[in-house]
């Protein structure tokens, strides 16, 4: 992977929120939401979907606010545009990221995360199955889904 490609992962495990932060070196972009038990499972299989042809836009929301994002991409590269809906006036920011690089950037951000949760000896998915939890067993399956795609 170019090693200008860098992501962070933060979820708050008291309101669901969820940031994975994906810099190219040259720009830096978050993707942020609240209930990440709904967001991440929509994020992973956007980007499976965009890697794999099967298609070329989706939108995601932040849930929690009036903000959105468009996914687009052209089967390499990724534009990805942020649109703030602050009392309908629309405030838009695009980003350009290489698709893979992206990806790998994403898989070794959330992973690194994953390992780091594990190693502070929590579990997940959570043994009480708490369908609300932003690592819940749908979101990691959706992950380990987006995982093997890149690294198969």
């Amino acid at each position: 992977m170019d090693s200008d490609y860098k992501s962070k992962v933060k979820i708050n495990f008291i309101n669901g929120d969820v940031k994975i932060e994906v810099s190219n070196g040259k720009e830096t972009f978050s993707f942020i939401s609240g209930l990440g038990f709904i967001a991440l499972p929509h994020f992973f299989d956007t980007l499976t979907k965009l890697y794999n042809g099967d298609i070329k836009r989706e939108k995601l929301f932040c849930h929690g606010n009036g903000e959105f994002y468009n996914f687009i991409t052209d089967g390499i590269n990724l534009t990805i545009e942020h649109v703030d809906d602050y009392y309908g006036q629309y405030d838009t920011v695009i980003y350009y990221f290489n698709l893979r690089k992206y990806m790998e950037a994403v898989d070794i951000g959330f992973t690194d995360y994953l390992n780091k949760y594990e190693q502070k000896g929590k579990i997940f998915p959570p043994i009480e199955k708490d369908q609300f939890h932003p690592l819940n067993e749908e979101v990691l399956n959706y992950f380990y889904k987006f995982s093997a795609l890149i690294n198969g």
